[in-house]
């Protein structure tokens, strides 16, 4: 195999490495920008020869979290525009209809008593895409009180949901479409189409139910395939959860009251059926904190083991 750079060769020599059976560590060549998978199981203790090329990594099976590779290979299948899952088939849509699948969010910390509304989620790509872009880059780091860096709202984790979603009649007759509008929600408010927003998305929500939205991750600024967010609106979705008065903030105001909660229901349901105030549910299904990807799994000797090349 041949990649484009030495950074390329091993991130991408480690995933063929886990996806091909019988393979337990590879070479990689920088300088010829090769890599090479081979079934010797190693652990470091090998006879070694020098080679100015190129080096041998191995998997390290003390720091191995979960099975052989600290994980395993995922199929991830994503039906095309105007198509839903039938079993494990793609087919075409002929109305609303009832779906299932994981979306996943970036958050700080976990809260198992929460009650998930008024968010916006993502497909794998859009939750990576989010990290990459407004986290975990140099903008994204943000400074303490303390004058510590971290990441932007301390986020180090991603939540992962198994959701259930049915829109409505009513949006498919006008868009012939299985999602509606993407609002975004900020602290629990949509904020989308400001500065006229909670008449622009109630009469959203008006006509065409508590829809859940979606928007395709812009693809001239990702590597990510088919990303995209999705959100859902629930009770009260035109204010925030808490008080919020920033002279700076695009949103803000009173926090939400039992009537606004009551008038404005929002699309949760525990069965979503299609009908204007059932057409989501969310359920939590376990997360991934960052430390679990930090944790080093591969291991490399500076020079080469005998007999791999």
């Amino acid at each position: 195999m041949v990649f484009k750079s030495s950074l390329d060769i091993l991130s991408r020599g480690e995933y063929f490495c886990a996806s091909t059976k019988g393979c337990h560590s590879i070479v990689s060549c920088p300088k010829t920008r090769a890599c090479q998978l081979k079934s010797a199981v190693l652990d470091g203790t090998e006879k070694w020869k020098h080679d100015p090329y190129c080096q041998t990594w191995y998997v390290n099976m003390a720091s191995a979290t979960v099975g052989k590779w600290g994980g395993r290979p995922v199929e991830y299948k994503q039906c095309d525009k105007g198509t839903v899952p039938k079993g494990a088939e793609c087919v075409k849509a002929d109305g609303p209809a009832s779906m299932t699948f994981y979306q996943y969010s970036a958050q700080k910390k976990y809260d198992p008593d929460r009650v998930w509304e008024n968010v916006d989620m993502a497909s794998l790509g859009g939750v990576l895409f989010y990290l990459h872009n407004e986290v975990v880059d140099s903008k994204g780091e943000q400074l303490s009180k303390d004058g510590k860096r971290s990441t932007k709202f301390d986020i180090d984790r991603i939540v992962r949901f198994k959701v259930t979603v049915h829109n409505t009649e009513a949006l498919w007759k006008q868009f012939r479409s299985q999602f509606g509008q993407f609002i975004q929600f900020d602290y629990g408010q949509a904020t989308f189409g400001m500065p006229d927003h909670v008449k622009k998305c109630n009469d959203i929500w008006t006509k065409f139910g508590f829809e859940v939205g979606c928007q395709v991750v812009p693809t001239g600024v990702s590597g990510y395939e088919g990303g995209f967010w999705s959100s859902f609106p629930g009770r009260c979705p035109s204010m925030p959860f808490t008080e919020i008065w920033h002279d700076d903030s695009p949103q803000g105001g009173q926090k939400k009251t039992s009537t606004c909660m009551r008038d404005w229901a929002g699309g949760s349901c525990p069965e979503p059926d299609g009908t204007p105030d059932c057409t989501w549910h969310i359920e939590p299904a376990g997360y991934a904190a960052w430390s679990h990807c930090h944790r080093k799994r591969w291991s490399q000797i500076d020079d080469i083991a005998e007999g791999e090349r």
